[in-house]
């Protein structure tokens, strides 16, 4: 009982701190939890860090009007997501070196960028492990949908040998519930159409709200480095997202009228 007690009040003392460092969704999932559900391909906790047991999951949310803006603000919504992907990875060093101060082992996984470029996986699964986290959900695009923003967020993630407490998985068909509203706009949204057809029947819907579908990765790289234009002199492409700003999920998301409206921002790029 003790134990448990201790594991409770450290699982919440480092949430809290997260949550102080300006991040908006923080979760915990155990290290065996997300290797038996991790897909072919990535790598487990353990193989970065054999004396994990729990792993934190981490996300910033998007600024609303951005996506919103998409595609004619693209530039600068690609630019934010540089933006935010840095200021991830500084947390991250921050939260790593508070629980080292507290005599834990803390590996900080980063934002983005591919680990393999052949088969464009990350080190490990972000969205695999935010499912187990108890943050999300996989919608029929791939992106993981969260009940306060949707797919709008970016996640991180930091391995510990720190027993915490697990949060538990979602069941809410997040995906599901919209499709009425939305009739699979990422789907239509999507302009090199790389994602699949729905899957069909309820079991078929299950698995995927844990497990994710597969898209067309490389058809998704291949639009945004080559179908679109160069981000000025740092050479950045500029990144798609309208599977992203067509999706309805996210109880948090201002609903504006001007959107709703169709009234859109000054078209600012090719």
């Amino acid at each position: 009982m003790i134990a448990g007690v201790k594991m409770k009040e450290l699982t919440k003392e480092i949430k809290r701190y997260i949550l102080d460092q300006g991040l908006d969704l923080v979760g915990v999932a155990s290290t065996d939890r997300i290797g038996a559900i991790t897909p072919e391909g990535y790598h487990r906790p353990a193989d970065l860090l054999p004396e994990c047991r729990s792993s934190i999951v981490m996300a910033l949310r998007w600024v609303d009007p951005l996506v919103d803006g998409l595609p004619e603000l693209r530039g600068m919504y690609s630019r934010m997501m540089i933006m935010m992907n840095g200021r991830l990875d500084q947390t991250l060093l921050r939260i790593a070196r508070f629980l080292g101060q507290k005599g834990f082992l803390a590996m900080p996984v980063h934002a983005s960028d591919p680990y393999d470029l052949s088969s464009l996986k990350g080190v490990l699964s972000h969205k695999h492990a935010a499912v187990q986290a108890g943050l999300g959900e996989f919608g029929v695009s791939n992106l993981l949908l969260t009940p306060q923003f949707g797919p709008r967020q970016r996640f991180v993630q930091l391995l510990t040998d720190a027993e915490l407490k697990p949060d538990e998985p979602l069941n809410l068909g997040l995906c599901k519930k919209t499709v009425s509203e939305c009739d699979y706009a990422c789907i239509r949204a999507c302009p090199p159409k790389v994602i699949p057809p729905p899957p069909k029947g309820p079991e078929a819907l299950k698995r995927m709200i844990w497990d994710g579908i597969k898209i067309d990765k490389p058809g998704c790289s291949y639009y945004q480095d080559r179908g679109l234009p160069h981000m000025g002199r740092n050479g950045y492409t500029y990144r798609c997202g309208m599977c992203i700003t067509a999706c309805p999920v996210g109880s948090k998301i201002l609903k504006r009228e001007t959107v709703a409206r169709g009234i859109r921002p000054a078209r600012m790029i090719p």
